[in-house]
């Protein structure tokens, strides 16, 4: 997760683990982005099945452009 990036700010924690995005299940990487790249355009809110510990959760985490979120956390 990046610090302060929208995983982070919606509550999610390290070790948390992606069962599905939506009503789909993710295996794999490549899964879990396909998935969140055809919610559409950045802002949408991606809907994220998780488990924490013995947990399934439910969280909302909206999506962002990630080109605009790495340029505006540079520091120089």
């Amino acid at each position: 997760m990046s610090p302060d990036g929208p995983g982070e700010r919606a509550g999610l924690r390290e070790n948390d683990i992606v069962l599905a995005v939506g009503a789909d299940e993710v295996a794999t990487l490549a899964d879990f982005y396909r998935r969140i790249w055809s919610r559409g355009a950045a802002g949408v809110g991606v809907p994220l099945k998780i488990l924490r510990g013995a947990q399934i959760k439910d969280v909302n985490v909206p999506s962002i452009e990630r080109a605009r979120y790495f340029s505006a956390s540079k520091t120089y």
